[in-house]
């Protein structure tokens, strides 16, 4: 039996991953369900849990909370989100309401999320218990607290981007490729989850290009990446008329409408939240929770968000471990290949929200880059030592309680 457990230990491992996150989160889902959370719009954290319960959940014809259409309109940001509609219709056939639905497939990505990172970790050569640990701590950080109860597409992308990391971190680490139109699968379905994953697609592509060829400025090197791209147009285009084949007519005969959409879901209006304040919410706030902050939207509703660097000791004694732990690791050389990546997805995710942003509203963001943030802090290092694997153990508990205060005032904000 224990040479069993120990040949299968990483299917154990994952196993028991997927299923203790299922079950805790699929346990809170259903009491906010029960306390009419998803039926409200922009109170944690400014998501939109009640939309995407309509455009998850139900057919265009039967939204509640968005006005019904008898044809899906197109959505810029997130084009392909009807496509997860279909597996909620087998949840029906076999018996479970709409809602309870969503919450099933919504968990099944955010848990598989976990797995995948952990087989990230396992990928750039920490041991299981190493992996399992840094796992443990990734489930505690604030954005995955808020991804598995403010159920949104966060709750979906967050798969897909573990996915981009999973195959960067096998073809550098253990010399294993992803087949072609696997990965164009798995690009499309990310940036048809939200359009806004195009850029790290092209950043993957570039990076496994450059692991074949050095140098980037020749015929070889664009025509790898180009014609990679062109495989995940040719299934994007597939799934566009898929999903869209009852207005295709209309957005071929009126692409200017179509470009002006675009413009505004860039051009946010309101005022600016400075680089500063960016940083600090990315690189911080998306892993240790500060006090939540109350906000009186301009609608007259109040709203949970994280905004201000405001902790309790149990939360700056976690980010000293933090400092401790990205200092001490600054001369592994190791990881350095997916470090880079990390670090440039996470530059782009700066920059970018300097500009495209939402009445102070950052938070809300961090599910596209947390796995990239989580690395540069802690995934970097080397826990081969007993001493450092019991640090890793002691900072993830710590995590953990630190944002239960996170976990609590999303319970507590259901009940008004």
């Amino acid at each position: 039996m224990y040479d069993f457990f120990y040949k299968n230990k990483d299917k154990a491992v994952t196993a028991l991953i997927f299923l203790v996150s299922f079950i805790f989160y699929y346990i809170s889902c259903i009491e906010l369900l029960s306390h009419g959370f998803y039926e409200k719009i922009n109170i944690a954290f400014d998501l939109d849990q009640s939309w995407y319960f309509d455009m998850v959940g139900r057919d265009s014809v039967d939204w509640v909370f968005k006005t019904a259409s008898d044809t899906k309109p197109l959505l810029i940001k997130h084009p392909f989100i009807y496509l997860y509609h279909y597996p909620v219709l087998i949840l029906n056939m076999i018996g479970y309401s709409d809602n309870v639905s969503v919450i099933i497939l919504s968990q099944i990505f955010h848990s598989g999320s976990l797995v995948l990172s952990f087989l990230v970790f396992r990928s750039m050569g920490h041991s299981t218990l190493e992996s399992s640990l840094l796992t443990f701590g990734l489930a505690g950080t604030s954005t995955y607290i808020s991804t598995g109860l403010v159920l949104d597409t966060y709750s979906l992308v967050i798969f897909w981007i573990s996915a981009i990391f999973l195959i960067l971190c096998k073809s550098i680490y253990q010399n294993i490729e992803c087949p072609l139109w696997a990965r164009a699968f798995i690009s499309i379905m990310a940036i048809g989850t939200t359009s806004y994953l195009i850029v790290l697609v092209v950043l993957m592509e570039l990076t496994l290009t450059r692991m074949i060829n050095k140098s980037v400025f020749n015929g070889f090197f664009l025509k790898k990446v180009l014609k990679q791209l062109l495989r995940v147009f040719v299934l994007g285009v597939l799934l566009f008329f898929i999903v869209y084949y009852q207005i295709i007519v209309d957005i071929i005969e009126d692409p200017i409408t179509v470009i002006k959409r675009v413009y505004w879901v860039v051009n946010r209006p309101g005022e600016k939240q400075g680089l500063f304040q960016v940083l600090s919410v990315f690189s911080i706030f998306s892993i240790l929770s500060p006090i939540v902050s109350n906000i009186l939207l301009p609608e007259g509703m109040g709203m949970i968000d994280l905004r201000v660097m405001n902790y309790g000791y149990i939360g700056w004694i976690s980010l000293m471990i933090m400092l401790f732990l990205i200092v001490s690791n600054l001369k592994i050389n190791k990881h350095k290949p997916i470090l880079q990546f990390s670090f440039l997805w996470f530059i782009f995710n700066v920059l970018f929200h300097t500009i495209y942003q939402y009445r102070g509203s950052l938070f809300i963001y961090s599910g596209h880059f947390i796995l990239a943030v989580f690395i540069i802090w802690i995934g970097n290092g080397i826990y081969s030592k007993r001493n450092n694997s019991i640090l890793i153990f002691i900072w993830s508990t710590l995590v953990w309680v630190n944002n239960y205060e996170m976990y609590k005032e999303v319970i507590r904000i259901s009940l008004v």
